[in-house]
């Protein structure tokens, strides 16, 4: 009698369990599939500024898995996946308003990351190590370092680019045949291609005459910081005890900043725009014959594709032949972020989801004929494709300026340096000025502390 009444009970828990926990969100009558995560139809909603959420499957194997992906996802947890594309300035300014009005933007929201530094001072964002898992091979832990709280071990921001954006030079095939100069690529290939040949290669590319430069001119970051990779400079650095400093005064960045001045100001090779001009405008320059060479990323690659058939090369930026590894480095925006307004239980969701999303599309065996695929569809110079390739298989490398405040790096220093590289201001001049500040920023950072800077006011 014991055992019928302990099976029976043990019935009406099941049966207790069932109703209370809702047999049907594993997708038996919701439509999902996710275990216990069903959205009920919800949009999952990405605010970004480019669209990240495929209409259809691209032409690309890789594409194709990217669009499959959101497919299954969409069907496993009952949810449809859009993405809201604004321009970054319009999101910044309506995730700040929404912040303060305890009102909801978007799910996952993708910001630049000195945006995502300042909205992380002002508490508007959600700490992602209570619903991620932040040792995922896919995440990129130097983004994840920037954004934890040192003394509460808490992470506001989050990136999984690890073999993304792709940085590089690239050249105009029409211009180095016109003027009887070889292509960049033996260079690479022996590793002699170094600062001095690169100019080398900008000097026989200018022609004064027909209006044409050997390279669109570095003044502003993240270039700036990709030339003095190539030197061994930085403008921050970690020890090895993961604290960071200011590398403005390295004899390294010094020298690669003068390399920098020096062919925009002294050797004229350079075409030097005037400021206020649009992002786009090097890029365009480039495909008006303006410039025979240009700083580049994997954004571009479509519209040369579309534009240049294969009137292009790509090689990586240059560096001194004892410097180790080409420059591959993350640019200073794009990491994702959540509102701190979220509910806990709905940010666990979106984690699962989100992550599951991110994890790689291939197995590392698989992974470089995913990539070759890609880059063939985009890029019609086979040259070109193994460039990208090797690029693929360095590790992104994160630019820490922004570990510092924005208003001490973009409001001084950067500000003075773009300035100095134009040849308005003395570089050493704005070094020496610049640096003491600089140091009192990072170590506050180092400290977990904000510093406060007070600028100067303008003389009248």
């Amino acid at each position: 009698m014991k055992r019928f009444f302990s099976i029976m009970s043990l019935l009406l828990v099941l049966v207790l369990s069932l109703t209370l926990f809702g047999c049907d969100k594993g997708g038996n009558k919701g439509g999902g599939g996710g275990g216990d995560i069903d959205f009920g139809g919800q949009e999952i909603v990405i605010v970004c500024y480019w669209d990240d959420v495929p209409d259809e499957p691209g032409p690309s194997l890789s594409s194709q898995r990217w669009y499959q992906r959101y497919k299954d996802l969409e069907k496993k947890y009952n949810c449809v996946f859009t993405c809201n594309v604004l321009v970054e300035t319009e999101i910044s300014a309506q995730f700040e308003a929404a912040s303060l009005a305890q009102q909801k933007f978007g799910d996952i929201v993708i910001l630049k990351m000195d945006n995502a530094k300042k909205f992380q001072k002002q508490s508007m964002l959600y700490d992602i190590s209570k619903v991620m898992d932040l040792d995922a091979e896919y995440l990129n832990d130097e983004v994840t370092e920037i954004f934890k709280d040192p003394k509460t071990g808490a992470v506001y921001a989050f990136s999984n680019y690890k073999e993304g954006q792709k940085s590089f030079i690239l050249f105009n095939k029409n211009i180095f045949d016109r003027y009887g100069v070889e292509y960049p690529y033996q260079y690479v290939e022996n590793n002699t291609w170094t600062p001095e040949k690169f100019l080398d290669l900008a000097t026989r590319t200018t022609n004064d005459a027909e209006g044409v430069k050997g390279f669109y001119a570095i003044t502003t970051d993240p270039q700036i910081s990709y030339f003095l990779y190539g030197f061994g400079g930085n403008i921050v650095y970690a020890d090895e005890n993961g604290l960071y400093h200011s590398g403005l005064t390295k004899a390294e960045t010094i020298e690669g900043l003068k390399f920098i001045r020096d062919m925009n100001v002294a050797h004229k090779v350079t075409l030097v725009p005037e400021a206020g001009v649009s992002w786009t405008h090097p890029i365009e320059m480039f495909k008006a014959g303006k410039v025979a060479m240009v700083s580049g990323a994997d954004h571009n690659l479509d519209d040369l594709a579309q534009n240049m058939d294969d009137d292009y090369g790509i090689v990586p930026y240059p560096k001194k032949p004892e410097v180790q590894q080409w420059a591959n480095m993350h640019e200073t925006h794009n990491v994702k972020v959540m509102q701190a307004i979220l509910d806990d239980d709905y940010a666990k969701k979106l984690g699962k989801v989100y992550g599951e999303y991110m994890e790689p599309l291939a197995t590392p065996d698989e992974a470089e004929a995913l990539n070759r695929d890609l880059f063939e569809t985009r890029v019609r110079d086979e040259e070109s494709v193994e460039m990208l390739l090797m690029l693929n298989k360095i590790p992104l490398t994160v630019i820490r300026q922004l570990l510092a405040s924005p208003s001490v790096y973009y409001g001084l220093v950067y500000d003075d340096l773009r300035q100095a590289l134009r040849g308005e201001k003395d570089l050493m001049t704005v070094i020496e000025a610049d640096d003491p500040i600089f140091r009192q920023d990072i170590d506050a950072t180092n400290r977990g502390e904000e510093f406060e800077y007070n600028p100067p006011e303008a003389e009248e």
